[in-house]
């Protein structure tokens, strides 16, 4: 699947969002069992939640942005040097002309 896809595939990000307190829940519960404790069920669902919030909007919404507006200012600086330098070589300088 191709990064713009996965951008607007929604089930994409609704599995993400329950997948995480669901995986991290049960590492919780059987963490619980274990230790006999009853901490790590809620502190596993709650990291669950913030990992898949944190994933959806850095895979589907902030990736895009951020690396469009990254791209789009990288590629404006290197436009502008090569214009300049270009610019300054092709056109021959009139100085030079009238030495002749």
């Amino acid at each position: 699947m191709s990064p713009g896809a996965r951008q607007q595939d929604p089930w994409g990000q609704v599995s993400t969002l329950v997948a995480g307190p669901v995986a991290w829940g049960a590492i919780g519960y059987g963490v619980d069992a274990v230790v006999d404790s009853s901490v790590f069920l809620p502190a596993g669902l709650v990291l669950g939640i913030v990992a898949s919030t944190w994933l959806v909007c850095s895979r589907f919404l902030g990736a895009s942005g951020s690396a469009a507006a990254a791209g789009s200012t990288a590629a404006a600086g290197s436009t502008e040097r090569r214009t300049a330098g270009s610019t300054a070589g092709s056109t021959p300088d009139r100085s030079e002309g009238d030495r002749r």
